[in-house]
């Protein structure tokens, strides 16, 4: 099951330069913490051209609705009570 999740984080350019996220950023469809890490590093390469380094500060799954509907309908398949 994909997930999404949150990440806070600050990258650094080629000239020194730190620049931090204003909010976190949501991934989508990731397998796990490490491929939305690295959905967003890819991502952030192509939007900045001067892109050195990914600084991740924190990364949590978001629990939305959805996310909830998935997880209750896997605990309640087979269930004859459901």
């Amino acid at each position: 099951m994909n997930k999404t999740y949150l990440l806070d984080y600050h990258i650094l350019t080629k000239s020194g330069k730190r620049l931090k996220s204003n909010k976190p950023a949501r991934v989508s469809n990731a397998m796990s913490d490490l491929h939305a890490k690295i959905k967003l590093e890819t991502f952030l390469k192509k939007k900045h051209p001067g892109f050195d380094k990914l600084i991740i500060d924190k990364c949590v799954e978001d629990y939305d609705g959805s996310n909830f509907i998935e997880f209750f309908n896997d605990i309640t398949k087979g269930n004859p009570f459901g």
